[in-house]
């Protein structure tokens, strides 16, 4: 189906919303009559110390699976056990085409960034023409969303894939590198390297997007989830404040350029960011992060920086107690556990 965008990009929007939150519901409402009409099978021990269970026959020819497939496994809360198919497949991509009027485009950027947040892997672009005004709407959105690439152009359309793989979007390693890019923007407000810092801004703003990406994907995908080491649904959540938390730290600092910062207000902030990769290393609790986190005090003869580096500080702070919450979950689970 082919669509227009000044008479239909709002219903794609709902569209897509609607099929995924279709999905959902028929996931958990179709565990019911699952178990209404559930089969039986005995399990086997296989060796020493291993158990088998054949899978049923209609599940295997559903979902096209063959031998020597990779299938994968999650063990949910309620301690029951969820089998996918890998969803590395291509045919599983999602895809999306859209028709584009020239002289109504202006929604074109965000319907690209819309598609990104959601997961769609192809989007082709078409037009009587594809123009300048069409191009510089794509290169727009593409330019803050890491992985999504043109991969091809002609005169009347215009394709974009993502191209990343799944080591590359992996929640943890997103958010280290906008840590690392952070502290980058340090350096770079200290040394008056502005073209620099704006670069390294725009990279965070590509980071924050895939971190969308990946986390809404973990609230469909249980194999998303288990690949990511997310154990507690909540835990998406915080998640998404600590990216969101940083890309805002990210902001700030950036605004800094302009207000000029002496070098004690540069060290405060550098103290700030020491103790956000604290955070992002994982190598101590949260809480006891957090409490020599709030030693630092901050003052400033410029009003400008004292209230950005309060805000900087703020910001951080929320970071802080979105990771504490999640540490808190795991200690609830493992306390249920024993």
């Amino acid at each position: 189906m082919v669509y227009s965008i000044y008479t239909k990009v709002k219903f794609i929007y709902l569209n897509i919303f609607i099929d995924d939150m279709k999905a959902q519901k028929s996931h958990f409402s179709g565990q019911k009559n699952e178990k209404e009409a559930m089969e039986s099978r005995k399990v086997q021990v296989v060796g020493n110390n291993s158990y088998a269970v054949s899978l049923p026959k209609k599940w295997i020819l559903s979902n096209h699976i063959k031998n020597h497939d990779i299938i994968f496994m999650n063990i949910t809360d309620n301690n029951e056990l969820i089998l996918t198919k890998s969803i590395n497949s291509q045919s599983n991509a999602k895809k999306v085409l859209i028709h584009v009027d020239d002289k109504n485009i202006d929604t074109l950027t965000e319907f690209i960034m819309f598609c990104y947040v959601k997961s769609i892997d192809h989007i082709k672009v078409t037009s009587k023409t594809i123009d300048h005004n069409i191009l510089h709407s794509i290169q727009s959105a593409i330019k803050y969303l890491e992985g999504y690439s043109i991969t091809h152009e002609d005169e009347t359309s215009v394709e974009i894939s993502f191209l990343f793989n799944d080591i590359q979007t992996n929640i943890k390693t997103i958010q280290l590198r906008m840590y690392y890019l952070i502290k980058l923007h340090v350096s770079s407000l200290e040394n008056k390297q502005y073209k620099i810092l704006e670069e390294t801004e725009h990279a965070v703003d590509r980071m924050f997007y895939l971190s969308r990406r990946v986390l809404l994907s973990c609230m469909s995908d249980y194999s998303k989830k288990t690949e990511n080491g997310i154990k507690n649904e909540e835990d998406i959540l915080y998640l998404q404040i600590i990216s969101k938390r940083m890309e805002s730290i990210s902001d700030n600092i950036l605004r800094m350029r302009t207000m000029d910062p002496s070098k004690s207000d540069i060290a405060t902030l550098s103290k700030i960011i020491v103790f956000l990769g604290k955070l992002m290393s994982q190598k101590e609790e949260a809480t006891r992060i957090k409490s020599e986190f709030e030693k630092i005090t901050i003052s400033s003869k410029n009003h400008q920086a004292f209230a950005r580096l309060n805000r900087i500080h703020d910001l951080c702070r929320d970071a802080f107690d979105a990771k504490i919450n999640m540490e808190f979950n795991e200690k609830i689970k493992d306390y249920a556990v024993k």
